[in-house]
Order: structure tokens, then C-alpha cells, then sequence
């Protein structure tokens, strides 16, 4: 299943249902280059994700930190971790997703399978973003389980979802034993100032909005808010305003008739030849050219029904 765009909340909470209740699991064969932005926007959600590239390169942000993969890596991100994900290189750039509420593995609450092997890892603050080779013995065999698990997943056969659960908890296991290092006592997420910023970005993204404004919103001062966005997501707060607004107008321009001028102040720009510059300048397209792509691509999608 190809995703279209990643929705989330003001929060920046992903809003993408995954399964069903009973089985809270799923999983997506992505080529990034088909989202509506072309890469995945900054998003949290509770769910823990393993995943492997399947063609091309890609580079996951995460708090201070950027990881480049190739064809044939894989990753792990854990629950509540506020990530983004970029294609590197020219299309295609396909990824493997996996994204499972930890129920799927723990089984009942209080069960030793979460309290012994579940907690101690998505309660880890030390643990974001695990990347696997194929190169490391262990790391082979975990990325082997994550595709014999998507291969079962997608066949549907009788009994998937024991085979399913069987390797993810494989693949678990093996991350467990060895990448995670112990808790340190009083360690806490660094991504809480973070969150708040993009919370207030994403709410008041419409209106003219200062520097100061957002340093108030996250409860911070301003010095403190540049540093802090900077180390942690690489790039200042007015950037990520910029494309926070491109990623709005883009979905509407593929969604909408609007007109683009409509969109250009719906979204906060108020300067037409500025939204389309800065659109240009993030997405390799004018406005009008991005809609009649997506037009396009659209059309084609129908006739193959």
C-alpha cells in the first residue's frame, strides 16, 4: 500500500489508522517520491516502526541526529520519537514501512513478555532510531525476519498474524539483546521544547507569525528556541515554517479546484510571487505545474482501475 501523505494532528501526532483493534498493525511499500511533498514531514506516533529500503536512498532525521541508508538497510524507530524522512538521490525511493502498536509482541498487560522485553526498550530514552546492515551478522538477520514478515502480511495466508508477530519478535529480540543499552536514571527526551514548537508552527502556520511568537508558544525564550530547533532538527524555525506551508498548499493543489492565488494566502503567504519562488524552490515545481502533475498522476491512476 502506497501512502499519499502522512496526516497528523496539531500535536504533530500521525493520524493514520493502523489495522484493526485486535491486530494494530500495518504496513506500506512507499516509494517517497510518490508522497505529496516527496518526503516524509516530521511526525510522532506511538506505534514502533521497523522498516528496510527497498530501492534507492533515504535519510531519516530525529532529534540532532541524520542517517543515511542505502538499498538493502533497514531501521528501527521507537514509539514517541518525532522523525522526518528525505529521499536521497533521484527517484525511485522505495521503503518498507512496519508500524505495530508493542501490544502485538507483549501480548496481555503486565505479561512477561512486556515486562521483560517490551518496556525495557520502548522505555529506553537512549533508543530513537536504530539503523541495521547487511554487512553485521545480527543486523542480516533481523532485516531477513522484516521481509519474510512483510512477505506474510502481504500473502494473507491462513495463520499470518501468528507468522507475523513470530517475526517481528524475532527481529525484536535480537534488537533488544544487541543495541539497547540500560536506562540511565534521570536521562529524559530532548525532544519536548521540540514538540511544542512544531505544535505551535502547525496551529498558527495560517497568520503572520514572528519568532517571538513561537518562542512564547513552546514557553521558551528565544535564544533557547533557535538553539534547540537548530541541534535537533537541523534547520532554523522559519525554514521548517516555509515548508510546513509548502506541505498545506501542495495538498491542497492536489486535492482542490482552488485557485492558487486562494491557496497562497490560505496558507500564510501573502505575496503570490514569493509562494511561488518558495514553492519552486521546495518542491522543483511552480504551483501550476505541481497541480497538472498531480492532476495527471491522478488520471492515470483511474484508468488503471
Amino acid at each position: 500500500m502506497q501512502l499519499q501523505e502522512i496526516v497528523v494532528d496539531h500535536a504533530l501526532r500521525e493520524l493514520t489508522p493502523r489495522g484493526t483493534p485486535s491486530f494494530p498493525l500495518g504496513m506500506y511499500c512507499n516509494d517517497i517520491y510518490g508522497l505529496v511533498t516527496h518526503y516524509v514531514p516530521w511526525h510522532w506516533h506511538r506505534e514502533v516502526e521497523f522498516g528496510y529500503v527497498s530501492e534507492g536512498s533515504i535519510a531519516i532525521e530525529y532529534e540532532n541526529h541524520k542517517l543515511t541508508l542505502a538499498s538493502g538497510d533497514g531501521f528501527f524507530i521507537n514509539s514517541n520519537r518525532l522523525h522526518a524522512m528525505r529521499p536521497v538521490g533521484r527517484p525511485p525511493c522505495k521503503t518498507v514501512n512496519i508500524v505495530f502498536d508493542p501490544e502485538i509482541i507483549a501480548g496481555a498487560p503486565h505479561s512477561v513478555y512486556e515486562t521483560k522485553y517490551v518496556l525495557p526498550l520502548v522505555a529506553n530514552p537512549n533508543i530513537g532510531v536504530v539503523p541495521f546492515s547487511p554487512a553485521v551478522g545480527w543486523q542480516r538477520a533481523v532485516l531477513a525476519a522484516l521481509q519474510s514478515a512483510y512477505a506474510a502480511y502481504a500473502d494473507a495466508n491462513y495463520g499470518y498474524e501468528l507468522q507475523t508477530r513470530n517475526l517481528l519478535s524475532q527481529a525484536w529480540c535480537a534488537l533488544l539483546e544487541k543495541a539497547v543499552p540500560p536506562a540511565q536514571d534521570g536521562c529524559r527526551p530532548q525532544n519536548q521544547h521540540i514538540k511544542s514548537i512544531l505544535t505551535y508552527i502547525h496551529a498558527h502556520y495560517k497568520h503572520p507569525v514572528t519568532l517571538g511568537d513561537i518562542a512564547r508558544g513552546a514557553n521558551i525564550g528565544v535564544r533557547t528556541c533557535c538553539r534547540c530547533f537548530r541541534q535537533q532538527i537541523g534547520i532554523t524555525p522559519f525554514r521548517y515554517l516555509m515548508e510546513y506551508r509548502v506541505k498545506i498548499a501542495a495538498e491542497q493543489l492536489a486535492s482542490t479546484d482552488k485557485p492558487i492565488t486562494e491557496i497562497c494566502f490560505d496558507t500564510g503567504f501573502n505575496d503570490t510571487s514569493y509562494f511561488a519562488k518558495t514553492f519552486k524552490k521546495l518542491t522543483g515545481y511552480t504551483p501550476s505545474a505541481f497541480r497538472r502533475k498531480k492532476g495527471d498522476f491522478a488520471d492515470k491512476r483511474h484508468d488503471t482501475k
